[in-house]
């Protein structure tokens, strides 16, 4: 606007007949935008001398500069735009995106007055806060945040009864700023450039998500979002987080980089684009239809085989180059050469495809953040790339990444580490068809444990092998089993995308079109009984870790009195009892307890220090929710007591196998509370004795305790524990179920003559691998020699397994324990 339009067009728009003190009214609608919009003659902007002279010269209006400046702040009116006053401009032309839109559409209502902003102090704003977003900080783990598609991560929000939308409401547009929307754009109209202003403000809006991004704040950033953009930064970060997952699962062997098509043929989905149908697929055949439209996968697990590892000369590999790839068979893939994988980097290759945005076919100009700036930063901070590294190197699985990820790490830098909790990391990812316990293995060999014991949801290792046997096997909600789940309003268990049994994985295509389809947890029909790849796998993690620091519980099943409030934690024998009872209550079907079983007898034979007869304070009623309210519940209670509390009303609802098992886990509590019980009487007896004496029974008790058993704990003087510790063990490393019509035990592992066997006052078990004297000899603590985790050649008196099925195999070497 310029001063001349504001001359006055006749004596009477001066109002020079009303009193001096009424003009000022009469005159604001001139001497406002006089002030605010208007320059001189040359140019600039009009001062309060400016607009005195104007007035008197042009409306005979006599004032002096300070009755200006009091007026103006009676009306609320200056010129001068405050910072919150900018940001929140610039937060609404952000959200206005729009061709045409211009910072000049933009009005503050000021008194009764609107005001145009001032463009110049915008920009320097705007300026000043791009340059602020340099520095920007990476929170631990932002790009590793994205584990799911946009379709399945909404679907793992509760529902919050009175908010419409999981993401909130966002904030309108305050009510002094007004905005005028542009014309609307016709088809065949040329669409015109931003200004420099919108420019900023576009780039400004895309950094400050950015940094929202960078710092972790998703709840705010995707809030802040429109559905179409909050879908898109969504999926191009889950692109991100699936090529580095398979550049992870891979590395070592096939491309040696990933293009989005190739990953694409990989998954059998397109990235970032709606699903399409999954043929020629190169993982395990699919059965029956579930309730989501997809194909359960098969039934029937893979596994893995520990062996002594033999040298073998190597034979020649072909070119890897890429066009001789077959992408959807991996078995195919040739291995990098030695000296390629040294020099290679994965933290760099990140890097790299951050930079080349080498992940997505999503263009980078689509994006309503800046990827530049992303790059940028996390380059400033190259520890954030290594960790995130460590933890897809742990979550594919991958032994020779994470050997070579400890090569590059100094000591130092491998405490920080501890931060994604590797060890519980690696048992929510756990593969007991490919890896078993290696993963954990590698990782116990080469990370302190000191400060990742217990996780950010208060589980200890312990209670994250419960959860994963939880997880993979019965149809429980993760809230049911923790209130740090409940108190972080978990939706899904961690790691519910790999199958312990090796049926599928991140990359499978059958997992890709279940996400895809808006299903973020694997559907009940999808699961099966607790089997003995499962089994087998948690029971070479609980044996490598309990044996080096014993077994703790944290908090899985922990209740509240109803009436008194006290605290309930269970220890770990009654967190396993918890956890056979959800399997033949919430498990599925042909659920035998066998698997509960193993783990019941292998923590009493390897876990250092796990004693049954401690008490803890519980309350079965207010575990199932039977409690009365005004009355106490709970008491001290060993695990031998705490088994015989479950009710028989419950129990009679199982199924007979179930029954069964449920039988023999607490005969087997009550042999090893026997038998603690006399250690505790020996031990009161040597301790009244004399000195001398004390020594001499010292040296006798040494004796005729094992070098296993005094090592790890175990009770020595049970033979019966003993024998069925060896029969657990041989059965897990022979048997495997081939087709659907086999059972999940074999013959040669019987139940029910187990159930006789601790009932009785007999010594001998009435099973086939007994019986037949199928089994290698074994101390009568039921240890096969000097390895403490056993191959199948160690316990087999002849060959018998019945897995040599190379195509549902992996081959291992010995645990190192």
């Amino acid at each position: 606007m310029k001063a001349e339009d504001l001359i006055p067009p006749s004596e009477e728009a001066k109002f020079l007949n009303y009193p001096n003190n009424d003009r000022w009214t009469h005159l604001k609608p001139v001497i406002v935008p006089l002030y605010i919009d208007c320059r001189d003659a040359s140019g600039k902007a009009m001062t309060y001398s400016k607009v005195a002279a104007f007035m008197k010269h042009h409306y005979n209006f006599h004032a002096a500069e300070s009755q200006y400046k009091r007026w103006f702040t009676e009306w609320g009116i200056r010129k001068r735009t405050h910072g919150t006053e900018k940001r929140d401009i610039v937060s609404v032309l952000g959200k206005r995106q729009r061709p045409g839109q211009s910072t000049s559409n933009v009005t503050l209502q000021q008194g009764n007055s609107d005001k145009h902003i001032d463009k110049k102090q915008l920009v320097r704003y705007l300026k000043s806060e791009i340059q602020g977003y340099n520095n920007c900080k990476v929170a631990p783990g932002v790009l590793l945040s994205w584990s799911l598609p946009y379709a399945a991560w909404t679907n793992t929000f509760e529902q919050q009864p009175d908010q419409p939308s999981p993401f909130g409401t966002s904030v309108g547009t305050p009510n002094y700023i007004s905005i005028e929307s542009p014309a609307a754009i016709s088809p065949g109209m040329e669409i015109v450039p931003a200004s420099p202003a919108m420019q900023l403000v576009e780039r400004e809006r895309a950094q400050y998500r950015s940094t929202m991004l960078l710092q972790g704040q998703f709840d705010a950033l995707l809030t802040s979002l429109g559905r179409d953009n909050r879908m898109v930064v969504h999926n191009i970060f889950h692109d991100f987080y699936i090529h580095s997952f398979v550049t992870a699962k891979y590395w070592g062997k096939g491309p040696l980089i990933w293009s989005p098509e190739m990953i694409s043929g990989l998954i059998g989905i397109e990235m970032s684009q709606p699903a399409q149908s999954i043929s020629n697929s190169a993982y395990p055949p699919v059965s029956i239809m579930t309730g989501t439209g997809i194909k359960s996968p098969t039934n029937l697990c893979k596994w893995a085989i520990h062996a002594e590892q033999h040298e073998y000369e190597p034979i020649q590999e072909v070119s890897n180059e890429d066009e001789l790839f077959d992408i959807r068979n991996p078995e195919s893939w040739a291995e990098w050469p030695n000296e390629q994988l040294s020099s290679l980097s994965f933290a760099n290759s990140m890097q790299k495809s951050l930079e080349n945005h080498a992940f997505s076919h999503t263009t980078v100009e689509d994006l309503p953040i800046s990827m530049n700036m992303i790059a940028s930063s996390v380059s400033q901070d190259p520890r954030c790339l290594d960790i995130d590294a460590w933890k897809l190197a742990i979550i594919a699985g991958n032994r020779d990444l994470l050997e070579s990820l400890c090569r590059q790490t100094n000591r130092a830098a491998r405490r920080d580490i501890g931060s994604i909790y590797p060890f519980h990391l690696a048992i929510a990812f756990l593969d007991g068809a490919k890896s078993c316990c290696g993963v954990f293995e590698d990782l116990l060999a080469t990370v302190s444990t000191r400060n990742c014991r217990v996780d950010n949801f208060g589980h200890t290792i312990f209670d994250s092998l419960m959860i994963s046997i939880l997880s993979s096997h019965t149809d429980l909600h993760p809230q049911e089993v923790s209130f740090g789940f409940r108190e972080m309003k978990m939706t899904r268990f961690p790691g519910e995308e790999k199958d312990i049994c090796g049926r599928w994985d991140t990359d499978s295509p059958i997992i890709r079109r279940l996400f895809e389809d808006g299903k973020a947890r694997i559907p009940t029909q999808w699961k099966h009984p607790f089997c003995h790849t499962s089994v087998q796998a948690v029971c070479h993690v609980l044996s490598g870790w309990a044996v080096q620091w014993g077994v703790e519980s944290g908090g899985l099943f922990a209740r509240y009195c109803s009436n008194c409030g006290l605290d309930l934690t269970l220890g770990p024998f009654h967190t396993l009892i918890i956890v056979a009872a959800s399997l033949a209550r919430n498990g599925m079907p042909g659920e035998t307890l066998f698997g509960a079983i193993a783990v019941l007898t292998c923590l009493l034979k390897m876990g250092k220090n796990a004693r049954v007869l401690e008490k803890f304070v519980v309350s079965v009623e207010d575990l199932y929710g039977s409690a009365e309210p005004g009355r106490c519940y709970h008491k001290a209670m060993d695990a031998f007591e705490f088994i015989q509390t479950v009710p028989e009303g419950i129990v009679r609802q199982w199924s007979s196998e179930c029954q069964v098992g449920w039988e023999c886990m607490t005969l087997i509590l009550q042999l090893a509370a026997k038998a603690e019980s006399a250690e505790v009487e020996s031990a009161e007896v040597e301790s009244a004795e004399v000195e001398s004496a004390e020594v001499e029974s010292d040296e006798g008790d040494e004796a005729n305790i094992c070098g296993k058993c005094r090592l790890y704990g175990s009770h020595c003087e049970e033979p019966k524990l003993g024998l069925v510790w060896a029969t657990i063990q041989t059965e897990l490393l022979t048997y495997r179920r081939l087709d659907e019509a086999m059972p999940w035990i074999s013959a040669h592992f019987s139940m029910q003559s187990l159930k006789i066997f601790l009932k009785s006052d007999r010594q001998r078990f009435d099973t086939p691998l007994v019986k037949a004297a199928m089994m290698k000899p074994h101390s009568e603590c039921g240890w096969f020699g000097d390895p403490i985790i056993p191959i199948a050649d160690d316990v087999c008196n002849h060959f018998f397994m019945n897995m040599e099925d190379h195509s549902r195999s992996s081959f291992l070497p010995r645990q190192k324990i």
